[in-house]
């Protein structure tokens, strides 16, 4: 196992392979340590579904950090040691290739200022768990990193702490023949997190609603991550000088609905 600390300043993708649950416009109601209700969510363009999607989950909280079974073994193993530490997870995923990767975004207990040296300090209190727990049977390479500045969105709570930015959403069911939606976040309930999209209509679904949600990098959340101590450090530009900077346009565009480059 190699381990490898760095500090983001983007976040990579996040997808889910199933969804949960349909949405609905039924109240959050947890009636049991089981059971959980899917939140209301408006329908944009006058949806009329209104019955409660209902469906089992041990912990829903973890759905978005951890997606598969071995993924949720491995959160399991390794949040005591982050807790200890003052530390949370914020997703875990393994990654395949021909040599498999642990990846796992971490930050302070309650979203305070991150360091390298915190992803160091964690990565080396999980080493000796993880050679104990033998969670990847192969070699593999540990990577713990800040979640950066667009970062994701995967834990109730999350929303809150960014209202008034630019988050992208998509959805893990179609609403309106739609699962891609973008706008800026106007707060987080129990029904979930509030987005105004960009046509003025508004969006509310919960975390366990989505397959995938990160932040837009825009001047504003720039200056936001600064103020709040999580801007990682940026050169000066006389440090750059000895670099060639590439200042041609990237004519590469993505296909929204496939996510495809072309």
């Amino acid at each position: 196992m190699r381990t490898v600390c760095r500090e983001t300043t983007s976040a990579l993708s996040l997808t889910c392979p199933a969804p949960l649950a349909a949405l609905s416009r039924a109240p959050l109601d947890i009636s049991g340590p089981r059971q959980y209700i899917a939140p209301k969510s408006k329908h944009i363009g006058g949806g009329s579904g209104n019955g409660a999607a209902v469906f089992l989950c041990p912990d829903l909280p973890r759905l978005m950090i951890a997606l598969t079974e071995q993924e949720r073994r491995i959160l399991d193993i390794a949040t005591p040691v982050a807790e200890s530490l003052g530390m949370e997870i914020v997703r875990l995923r393994v990654m395949g290739g021909r040599r498999p990767g642990l990846q796992i975004m971490t930050e302070r207990a309650g979203g305070a200022p991150t360091s390298v040296e915190d992803c160091a300090r964690l990565s080396r209190a999980l080493s000796p768990v993880f050679e104990a727990a033998d969670p990847i049977k192969e070699a593999y390479v540990l990577e713990v990193s800040t979640p950066g500045i667009d970062r994701p969105l995967t834990r109730p709570g999350d929303f809150a702490r960014w209202i008034g930015h630019e988050v992208r959403i998509e959805l893990a069911r179609p609403l309106d023949g739609r699962r891609r939606f973008g706008g800026t976040i106007t707060g987080e309930d129990e029904a979930g997190a509030h987005i105004e999209l960009d046509d003025q209509t508004e969006l509310v679904a919960h975390v366990n609603e989505m397959s995938r949600a990160t932040l837009v990098l825009t001047d504003a959340l720039i200056d936001a991550a600064r103020a709040s101590g999580n801007l990682p450090p940026q050169p000066d530009e006389d440090d750059l000088g000895e670099f060639e900077i590439d200042e041609t346009e990237d004519d590469t565009d993505t296909n929204e609905e496939t996510g495809d480059v072309t």
